[in-house]
């Protein structure tokens, strides 16, 4: 006979795989892309950290202030985007519009505000050409910027979609009554949230290196 403990996996496990099987292909293959994506930074973080402490390279300089800024700005987009799903369930698709209006400005004021870093890491001329360890502050902060121009333009679709809808009844119609939206939505708050957790990550892992 099964032991308690072997019912207790048996019971646990298929549902965990009915989960993935239900799980629509596009949000399938966008986990499967963020996982690809934390180990390409998991990779850099690491050779980052073991070219800077085998060559004993550190780096004096003033952290940026607009760092700063940027991060309580994708701090507070994470905080607009989070409702969205709900909103569009319930049928709120003025409220979904808004909020993905509100991701979009704060998602721009970010790279905006990354770029004002930038310029202040080069006034205190910290180069590529003058340390290891300046090459890879840019790479990785550079490299999230890509990934989050990706996430913008997605998010930017979806606002326009819906920008369009919300205004005119018939489309509003369509647009409810069709499940795929609703999971365009889970899949936009998935890569903005993932943005986030990994900027904070690389933030606070830059903030306590140098």
């Amino acid at each position: 006979m099964e032991s308690r403990k072997d019912l207790r996996k048996s019971s646990i496990n298929p549902s965990t795989f009915d989960r993935i099987e239900r799980m629509h292909p596009h949000k399938m293959l966008v986990w499967l892309a963020l996982i690809g994506s934390t180990l390409i930074f998991s990779f850099l973080l690491v050779a980052f950290a073991y070219t800077r402490y085998s060559r004993g390279q550190g780096l004096v300089f003033d952290f940026p202030k607009a760092f700063v800024v940027s991060t309580f700005m994708l701090l507070l987009s994470s905080f607009t985007i989070k409702g969205v799903v709900q909103a569009f369930r319930q049928d709120r698709l003025h409220e979904v519009t808004r909020q993905l209006g509100v991701t979009l400005m704060l998602g721009m004021s970010f790279i905006a505000s990354q770029a004002i870093g930038w310029q202040q890491l080069l006034a205190q001329n910290l180069d590529v050409s003058k340390a290891v360890g300046a090459s890879y502050l840019y790479a990785l902060s550079g490299l999230h910027v890509l990934h989050l121009l990706v996430a913008l333009s997605f998010l930017a679709v979806l606002f326009v979609q819906f920008y369009r809808a919300h205004r005119d009844p018939v489309k509003a119609l369509i647009l409810h009554t069709n499940p795929y939206q609703g999971i365009k939505l889970e899949i936009a708050t998935i890569l903005w949230h993932f943005m986030d957790v990994l900027w904070f990550v690389l933030f606070f892992y830059f903030l306590f290196t140098f």
